[in-house]
C-alpha cells in the first residue's frame, strides 16, 4: 500500500500562495534533515525562488502548532492536519506536486506469526471504501486520483 502525503502552506492572513511568500513573513517548517514534510517545504521553496523567514519546527506537527497559535505567520504543513481541524480552504494553498518529491505513506506486511492478520489489514485498507476515506482525509490515492501511485491487492 502506498499513498502520498500532500504538502499546504496555511497562513494567518492573506491569500497563500507563491506571492504570499514575498516579504518578511515568517513561515514555519519541520525539519528538512528529519521530516518528510520540511524536506517538501525545503524543495517548493528553492523552486518557487522564494526566501520567507524561515521557523524550523521539530516535526510537522510543530510546524503546525506555531501557525495556528499565532507564533508565525504560516507554515508548510499536511493537507490531512488542515482537512482533520476543519480549516477553511481560503487559509491554505495546496502545494503543486511537482514542487517537491512525493512524500510516501507505505505499510508492509512482515512474515511473522500474525501475517494472516496483517495481510488481512492490508486487504482492508487496499478496499475502495478505505482508499476514498484516505482520500478524503487528505492524502493523495489511486481510488481518489483514478491512477495507480503504487501498490495492489495481490
Amino acid at each position: 500500500f502506498r499513498a502520498l502525503g500532500i504538502l499546504v502552506l496555511l497562513a494567518n492572513q492573506g491569500i497563500p500562495g507563491p506571492s504570499w511568500l514575498t516579504g518578511r513573513k515568517r513561515v514555519a517548517l519541520a525539519n528538512p534533515a528529519t521530516a518528510p514534510y520540511g524536506r517538501a517545504a525545503q524543495e517548493a521553496l528553492a523552486k518557487l525562488d522564494a526566501n520567507p523567514r524561515r521557523i524550523t519546527a521539530l516535526n510537522v506537527a510543530q510546524a503546525f502548532h506555531f501557525v495556528v497559535s499565532g507564533a508565525t505567520d504560516g507554515a508548510f504543513v499536511a493537507l490531512a492536519q488542515v482537512k482533520a481541524q476543519a480549516i477553511a480552504e481560503q487559509r491554505y494553498w495546496v502545494v503543486p506536486v511537482g514542487l517537491y518529491a512525493p512524500i510516501e505513506q507505505m505499510a508492509v506486511v512482515v512474515r511473522g506469526g500474525r501475517e494472516a492478520a496483517a495481510r488481512a489489514w492490508l486487504d482492508a485498507l487496499l478496499s475502495d471504501d478505505t482508499q476514498a476515506l484516505i482520500g478524503a482525509a487528505g492524502y493523495r490515492t489511486s481510488a481518489v486520483h483514478g491512477e495507480p501511485i503504487g501498490g495492489s491487492k495481490d
